[in-house]
């Protein structure tokens, strides 16, 4: 999850050791990381595809890792979210066939629609758009999961600006 737990906590702190600074700081995120995909799906606790506290959240954490750190233990860990959000697609509900799981008074737990970006239908369609195309999501910065020296210009050191190379996605073909 994006907002707490280790995965999105880890997925920060690498960003925070891009700076000179933050060199430790980085490392130990990166231990982190290295952690969270040993875990297994079940101790994730996850009803929904939200992009908060979801599936499709965990998915993009471990998508923007994977394109990160070409490590492909990341790309089978996002694989795996993006597929069991995709299985929560209920046709005729919710916006976009994705609603919310929410508690109910009674304790029982419920499903509303929910056009949301942290945890409603615009947030998965963000991911799962993300997860598909070559384009870094700059959207994501909103989240700390990317930074201003990501941009699709980046500055090549001698006074002139360069288009990146395309990033590698999680989902270059069906898996």
């Amino acid at each position: 999850m994006w907002c707490y737990g280790d995965l999105g906590v880890g997925a920060i702190l690498v960003q925070v050791g891009k700076g000179r600074a933050g060199r430790d700081v980085g490392a130990f995120g990166r231990k982190v990381l290295e952690r969270c995909v040993k875990l297994p799906v079940g101790s994730y606790q996850i009803e929904d595809a939200g992009l908060c506290h979801g599936a499709v959240g965990i998915a993009h954490i471990y998508n923007r890792i994977y394109q990160a750190t070409g490590g492909e233990r990341f790309r089978g860990a996002a694989l795996v979210w993006y597929k069991r959000a995709l299985e929560m697609f209920k046709s005729g509900t919710g916006f976009g066939g994705y609603s919310k799981c929410v508690s109910r008074e009674d304790g029982n737990l419920g499903w509303e629609p929910w056009p949301a970006f942290l945890d409603g239908s615009i947030g998965i369609a963000l991911a799962l758009l993300a997860a598909v195309t070559t384009i870094e999501p700059q959207w994501d910065r909103a989240l700390l999961l990317s930074d201003r020296s990501d941009d699709y210009l980046a500055y090549t050191g001698n006074g002139r600006s360069a288009r990146r190379m395309p990033i590698p996605r999680a989902c270059s073909e069906v898996d």
